[in-house]
């Protein structure tokens, strides 16, 4: 792929691995039979996904479900239904081989939901794909097989990517593939486009912890993890204290707590020191309630200027799945942020996502959804 056939004018650019999800609904006592940690997401072989799948298939009374997937083609395909606009998203990853046929649904899809793939295809294999294994409290536990994602180089980069785009967002698993990622990002920062980073699992924590850290620290402006993940980051804080302390590396962290809500906090020095860059013009000007503020806890410090405030979670009438829950979250904030929302308005539609999309089985929420939800912010009085 030449850099002349790549299309221009991407307001949301992802790098990810495009993988195909399968979800199936299974007993805790299969995980327990398989051996496999709840709540995780580990890559193994394909030929352990097969087995998996095949065993899982036998012990579930449901059918399984096939869609495109992957963190970041999750929070594009939300982010093209809030923007509602063709071609405004794209993500930047490697398919499988021409004569996978997975390949071509996977790109055929997505292009249907306004998302554009930018990927050069493997020479010898396959798409990867991601098995979901859906327990009765609606847990989800994710074993991937990478396959043709992690063959992507720096060499399949081209600058004019980024010429456009208001945010690049890399998704936790690029750590499989730092060099990629940090080129990507290094890339973004001459076009002066806003990073965006998800810490992706607890596992991708604990294996890169140190390497996550120092990349946050360098170049990331808004960082995203659940509990479970600022947990391996910060073992004995508090959601709330790991947000605090997250935001000592960047312009922005969030941390989402399931149904505790999220935290968000902000850098304000973080900001200044940037001022000179021209994409923290979507950093600037950030509107917080100080009442928030808690400077009596015991991690506050007045001399960092951090401003951090919780977001109530929104409630839910049944939970189903919590496939997609984080991802929904990262679309309805991100959209926000390059909207101009004051950051509490962004968390609040990042929560309405995140509840929508747990009440449904899988991660693909309908595009009336995601307008409706658009729209019921637009009206608040945030």
């Amino acid at each position: 792929m030449s850099s002349s056939s790549i299309a221009k004018g991407y307001r949301v650019i992802c790098l990810g691995q495009p993988l195909m999800d399968i979800t199936i609904h299974i007993s805790d006592e299969f995980l327990a039979h398989m051996n496999l940690e709840k709540g995780g997401a580990r890559v193994i072989e394909k030929s352990i996904l097969d087995d998996i799948l095949s065993k899982g298939k036998k012990s579930s009374a449901s059918s399984y479900t096939v869609a495109p997937g992957g963190s970041g083609c999750n929070v594009l395909k939300g982010m093209a239904a809030l923007l509602d606009q063709k071609k405004s998203c794209a993500l930047i990853g490697k398919l499988g081989k021409i004569s996978d046929p997975i390949s071509k649904i996977y790109k055929d899809n997505l292009h249907e939901q306004g998302v554009s793939v930018v990927a050069k295809r493997s020479t010898t294999t396959e798409t990867g794909m991601v098995l979901c294994l859906i327990t009765p409290d609606g847990q989800r536990t994710m074993r991937s097989f990478l396959g043709a994602s992690v063959e992507m180089t720096k060499e399949n980069l081209f600058i004019t990517h980024f010429k456009q785009a208001q945010i690049i967002h890399i998704e936790g698993y690029a750590m499989y593939y730092l060099n990629v990622a940090l080129e990507t990002i290094k890339m973004a920062k001459k076009c002066n486009t806003v990073v965006a980073f998800d810490c992706g699992s607890f596992e991708i924590v604990r294996n890169f912890g140190e390497q996550i850290l120092k990349m946050v620290k360098n170049y990331v402006d808004i960082l995203f993890c659940n509990e479970d993940e600022a947990a391996s980051l910060y073992p004995n804080k508090s959601p709330e204290e790991a947000c605090f302390q997250l935001a000592r590396y960047c312009a922005v962290s969030v941390v989402m707590n399931g149904s505790n809500g999220s935290y968000v906090a902000c850098n304000i020095n973080t900001i200044k020191a940037r001022q000179h860059e021209t994409r923290t013009r979507y950093l600037q000007n950030r509107k917080f309630d100080k009442s928030t503020i808690k400077p009596n806890a015991s991690f506050f410090s007045n001399t960092l200027n951090i401003q951090l405030f919780h977001c109530p979670a929104s409630p839910i009438q049944k939970l189903v799945d919590t496939t997609g829950a984080g991802d929904s979250f990262t679309a309805g904030f991100l959209y926000g942020f390059i909207e101009g929302y004051p950051l509490r308005k962004c968390a609040y539609l990042g929560s309405l996502c995140g509840a929508a999309v747990v009440q449904i089985e899988g991660a693909n929420m309908s595009q009336n959804t995601w307008r409706r939800l658009k729209q019921k912010v637009i009206k608040s009085a945030l």
